[in-house]
């Protein structure tokens, strides 16, 4: 997903020198990538939305993602949670994930934990104290 200075998020093959779908301009940036191009469109559709409909999105997704009371998040609610919590700029920080953890009621894994793990397997790379960045 690429940014451009005007605000407009929008997708793009790697190949090429991509320009802003609203603007025209190629003075752009690199947020995040995907390997789905399902989880593109609805990263840019979500960062392409009014703030207030950007949280009304995110609340009821970690609604239904949550887990259960007294539950073990799985994998896959488990990296939707570092997810929720990456900024708009593309980095995780500790405090965001033990926050979203938090919110979820997941004691187990630590958001440290989790991000240890994803920088061994190498989904994150360290940006700065307690920030991160996906690959």
């Amino acid at each position: 997903m690429l940014r451009c200075e005007c605000g407009q998020a929008f997708g793009a093959s790697s190949s090429g020198s991509p320009s802003c779908t609203r603007c025209g301009s190629s003075r752009v940036r690199r947020v995040r990538s995907f390997d789905e191009p399902s989880e593109l469109s609805e990263a840019v559709a979500l960062a392409n939305a009014p703030k207030e409909v950007q949280q009304e999105i995110s609340k009821r997704s970690r609604d239904a993602g949550s887990p259960r009371v007294g539950g073990k998040p799985t994998p896959s609610q488990m990296l939707a949670m570092m997810k929720e919590a990456t900024s708009e700029d593309g980095t995780l920080s500790l405090e965001s994930l033990q926050q979203r953890l938090d919110a979820a009621g997941v004691d187990e894994p630590s958001a440290s934990h989790l991000v240890g793990l994803a920088e061994v397997e190498g989904e994150l790379l360290r940006s700065g104290p307690n920030t991160w960045v996906w690959l």
